[in-house]
Formats: C-alpha cells, sequence, structure tokens
C-alpha cells in the first residue's frame, strides 16, 4: 500500500516540478503573461487528478470544490468576493436587497484605487446572511448564481474551467509578479463608446498562488492515503480500453 502511494505521488511530484521549470518563449506580439497560461493549465490538471482518487463518486465541480475545501489549505477560500456581489446586487434591484446593497457599498468604499487588495478585505457570509432576502425566489437572484456560487472556492471552478474549456483566463486581471503567493484584487479603467469611462475590480489568481495550492495539495493527499490507508490507483481503471467500464 505505502509503496503504491510513494509511486504514485512521486509520479506526480515529477510532473508537478517539470511544470515548474518550463521555461517557454513567447512570440514577439503576444502577452509575455500567456506564457504563464499553459502552466496553469496543467498545473490545474494535477489537482484534477487528486480530486478523483480523493471524491471518485462526485462530478466534476462537486469534487472540485470538496477538495480545495480539504486538502489545498486555502485560508480565505470561503471568503465571498465583494465585486462579484456588487456585481449581482447591481443586477438585482429588488428592494429586498436594499440593506445589503448598503453594505456592499460602504465595504468596498474603503477600496482604494491604484491599490491592490488581498482576499481577506473581501466579506464573510456571516456578515451577509441577516440581510439576504429569505424568500427561496432570491435563492438565486440571476439564473445559476446564489450567494455560495461567489464565494472564491466556486470561483475558482470557474476559473478551473475556463483554463480547461477556453484556454483563457476570466476576467482581465494582471499577474504582475509571478512570485506572488496570494490572489488579490487591482483596479482597472475601461474606455467605452463615446468616452465612456468606467473602473472595475479585477480578480487575480497569481501563478505563484496556483502552484501554492498544487504543492500542498500533493503533500497533503499524500498524509491522507497513508493515514486512511487508501491506495489512489483504486480509483482508476487499467487496460487496453479507451471506455472507463470496458476495463473494470
Amino acid at each position: 500500500m505505502a509503496s503504491d502511494v510513494d509511486t504514485f505521488i512521486y509520479f506526480l511530484q515529477k510532473k508537478f516540478d517539470r511544470i515548474r521549470s518550463l521555461e517557454i518563449k513567447t512570440d514577439p506580439d503576444e502577452d509575455p503573461e500567456s506564457a504563464h497560461l499553459f502552466k496553469r493549465v496543467l498545473y490545474v490538471g494535477i489537482i484534477d487528478v487528486l480530486s478523483k482518487t480523493v471524491f471518485p463518486k462526485k462530478e466534476n465541480h462537486g469534487r472540485t470544490v470538496s477538495f480545495i475545501r480539504e486538502f489545498c489549505g486555502w485560508q480565505h477560500s470561503e471568503k465571498v468576493s465583494l465585486p462579484h456581489l456588487a456585481r449581482l446586487l447591481k443586477k438585482s434591484p429588488e428592494p429586498e436587497f436594499s440593506g445589503l446593497r448598503q453594505l456592499v457599498g460602504s465595504e468596498m468604499g474603503k477600496w482604494k484605487q491604484g491599490i491592490s487588495m488581498g482576499l481577506d478585505k473581501d466579506i464573510d457570509e456571516g456578515a451577509i446572511k441577516p440581510l439576504w432576502p429569505k424568500e427561496k425566489e432570491y435563492e438565486k437572484p440571476l439564473r445559476n448564481v446564489s450567494l455560495e456560487s461567489i464565494k472564491h472556492v466556486h470561483l475558482f471552478y470557474a476559473y478551473r474551467n475556463s483554463l480547461i474549456h477556453e484556454m483563457r483566463k476570466p476576467g482581465y486581471g494582471i499577474d504582475f509578479d509571478p512570485s506572488d503567493q496570494d490572489p488579490y484584487y487591482h483596479s482597472m479603467s475601461h474606455v467605452g463608446h463615446g468616452g465612456i469611462k468606467s473602473e472595475t475590480w479585477e480578480l487575480v489568481y497569481p501563478i505563484g498562488f496556483i502552484e501554492r495550492l498544487c504543492k500542498k495539495a500533493l503533500n497533503e493527499v499524500r498524509e491522507y492515503y497513508i493515514r486512511e490507508q487508501l491506495n489512489p490507483y483504486d480509483t482508476f481503471a487499467f487496460g487496453s480500453y479507451w471506455i472507463e467500464e470496458l476495463n473494470r
């Protein structure tokens, strides 16, 4: 059992080390940050592999969220993103949200443009719940968007999907320093038609943060396998056939 665990983790650790050492050249006309896109996709791939070994019966969303919560040591994963909440409330004009709009406006009024804001400046669910309408119709003010949806642990899943299925990061955030290991927001000005200007707060999950999550997960999952006497290979079907059921 222990030898299987060590073999499995060694395999993924070697992949992790290879990803971290990658130096990807970019074309002169290409955004230099786009080189990190490939690393992000690969790191997320390792997290996907690990999550399957622990939550094999869950679908992708539930598996990813549960894994991040249990094995990645992300302090602010349950925080509610203030800019996402502000946007949700802007698209939900009902008077029932008035008290919450005032709270969010007060909190975001403390944010200073030109200064990056860490996720510690986001808001806890406990501060929101008393002001959230109790009626069932407001559980999801927008189709498929609830309060739970804009917690960071769920936003990470949206981030993962954008990387894997669209080969891009969501939003317009800039990863200023690849060595940053903590997510942050930065302000951005947008000029629209007729010179109309708007300001947004862009969320950034730096490449250093994704690397940190992946590294933490490898260490935590190994200890979990050994403690629970689990063999990670048991969740995979090996064989000649590309359809799993045909190899079982």
